[in-house]
């Protein structure tokens, strides 16, 4: 008795091959293939043309005046966020713990905080979620439509917090995911390591 007609035979390999390879692939073809990283909310957007940052400033813990130049020849996620923000509360100790893991591999974490509140109180309260190791930084002007300010006027946009942009060794921004990600969950993993190779 014939189990399966060969038109049959045919669709389901059409249909089920693509699903068994899909996960095989070594790296994606850009990052925007990898979208969606944490319960379908955080959507990779790429951008095009891409531009360079070197121009962006900011603070550090210290208050000295940092540009993006800072960190040329590594990878950067440049995160905003603030203490006020929950879905930020919830992702700043994955950030710390990737921050850690990936400092041999090239990866600078900037996490930009917005807080008016001053140094102490946001690394009183980075201590307080499990994130005390990770560098603060702080936006210098903390204009709604452009956070980080450059030379020109122009900055990068916060389209809402958190907001992570991933910028490549070359200074040039390659996009940007807006929402927390658990940066420790194995999406996020295979994101990073795509990343790394652009």
């Amino acid at each position: 008795m014939k189990l399966m007609s060969n038109a049959n035979w045919k669709l389901f390999v059409f249909l089920i091959f693509p699903i068994l390879f899909q996960q095989s692939t070594c790296e994606a073809e850009d990052l925007s293939d990898l979208a969606i990283l944490d319960n379908g909310n955080d959507q990779f957007t790429e951008l095009r043309p891409q531009e360079r940052v070197d121009d962006y400033l900011f603070y550090n813990e210290n208050r000295n005046l940092l540009s993006m130049r800072k960190f040329r020849g590594s990878n950067v996620i440049l995160n905003f966020w603030a203490t006020w923000c929950a879905p930020c509360i919830k992702e700043m100790p994955s950030l710390a713990q990737l921050a850690d893991n990936y400092s041999d591999q090239n990866i600078q974490v900037v996490a930009v905080s917005l807080d008016h509140t001053g140094v102490d109180h946001v690394r009183d309260f980075l201590n307080h979620i499990s994130a005390g190791d990770l560098k603060i930084y702080f936006d210098p002007e903390n204009r709604k439509e452009s956070v980080v300010t450059r030379k020109n006027g122009l900055g990068l946009k916060i389209y809402g917090l958190p907001i992570t942009y991933f910028i490549n060794k070359d200074g040039y921004v390659l996009g940007y995911i807006v929402g927390s990600v658990d940066w420790q969950s194995n999406k996020a993993k295979y994101f990073l390591e795509n990343f790394i190779k652009k």
